[in-house]
């Protein structure tokens, strides 16, 4: 039955359109590879034309754009928040941040780009400082976790009370 099926699958017909097993000779396997290399050489030049120019602009997008003026003060900057999305000076950064520790900031220290953690900071002479911070919470956050630590301690407790009876009524 199999041998059938398989001499015969040529001859199948689906919706009126027959099923007809291609293989490709070699001179059409040749014909797609020299064509695949084609493309693959004429997307590479391409790249290489434009690679330099889409770096730039990656750049200019995703950090700190060496003309870009500070946000705030209009002085020089030199980092770039991802968060709040200014382009700040090193006072104004630390002035900001110091109180928003949780932004995502980059800056360029000796031509390279650094993603400052939340206790480092730019001077003016273009070094890094770390500071010690003190995160404040907010006194609504302190208030929102004192409610669901006794929400969490109350189901807890009725949790086991419902264990001590129902082993109660077992019994």
């Amino acid at each position: 039955m199999f041998k059938n099926f398989a001499e015969n699958i040529e001859e199948m017909v689906v919706d009126d359109v027959p099923i007809v097993k291609s293989r490709a000779s070699r001179a059409d396997y040749q014909t797609s590879q020299t064509t695949w290399k084609n493309r693959m050489e004429a997307q590479d030049t391409r790249w290489k034309e434009r690679r330099d120019e889409i770096f730039e602009e990656s750049i200019k997008s995703s950090c700190i754009n060496k003309g870009a003026l500070c946000s705030l003060c209009q002085n020089q900057a030199f980092v770039r928040c991802q968060t709040c999305r200014y382009h700040l000076c090193s006072n104004c950064d630390k002035t900001i941040h110091t109180k928003q520790v949780t932004h995502q900031r980059k800056c360029e220290v000796n031509n390279c780009l650094h993603s400052l953690q939340s206790t480092e900071f730019l001077t003016n002479e273009g070094n890094l400082e770390t500071l010690s911070i003190i995160v404040v919470f907010h006194l609504v956050v302190i208030l929102d976790l004192i409610v669901l630590i006794i929400y969490i301690l109350r189901n807890k407790r009725n949790h086991q009370n419902r264990v001590v009876n129902s082993s109660k009524s077992k019994n």
